[in-house]
């Protein structure tokens, strides 16, 4: 008699388990692999076997288990891809976007009038608001322990507190009275 199925140690979800005969976990792999389309039918006819065969080795050796299993692994994979492009590609970002917002702000304001060199500081801040740009940030901000560190709007202010304090306090007051604003205009129209 077979030895029951039983995972191993160390051994990921996946991979053939004590107690699983080898043309099962030929099936297996087949069943997990097969993505959307994946049926307990599609793999009986691929192999040339009953479905029941198939249902049976599926309960015996843990299938459903395993499967969820193997998309927590591609869904740390995939967790960690991002972290690094995160890393790669929108921090920068945001630093250059900093830069642009300090420049815009410490413009002279003798040349160029206060309400302009303003706009453009914000404009810097307003890019954020994009959608591209605002799916990279609602991603970055699923993984709550790097929050902070992919914060675009955090990262702008900061280089400017760093850099400009007198732009970073500027560009408060003019996103403050921005909202004030709005919010007069919602309350007006409710």
């Amino acid at each position: 008699m077979a030895a029951a199925f039983r995972f191993v140690a160390g051994r990921d979800a996946w991979e053939r388990q004590t107690g699983e005969r080898g043309e099962e976990h030929d099936w297996f792999l087949h069943w997990l692999n097969d993505g959307h389309r994946r049926t307990f039918v599609r793999t009986a006819e691929r192999f040339e076997v009953s479905r029941d065969r198939v249902t049976g080795a599926a309960k015996r050796n843990c299938w459903s288990e395993r499967l969820a299993g193997f998309k927590a692994h591609q869904s740390a994979q995939i967790r960690e891809r991002f972290d690094d492009l995160t890393e790669q590609g929108l921090v920068p970002f945001a630093q250059s976007m900093a830069r642009l917002a300090a420049h815009a702000a410490s413009v002279d304001l003798a040349k160029v009038p206060a309400d302009r060199a303003l706009l453009a500081a914000a404009t810097a801040l307003r890019v954020i608001k994009e959608p591209d740009v605002r799916d990279l940030i609602r991603l970055a901000d699923a993984n709550a322990a790097a929050a902070r560190e992919f914060d675009v709007a955090g990262l702008i202010l900061d280089q400017l507190a760093e850099h400009f304090p007198e732009a970073h306090d500027a560009v408060l007051d003019a996103l403050d009275r921005i909202a004030t604003q709005q919010a007069a205009g919602t309350d007006q129209a409710g």
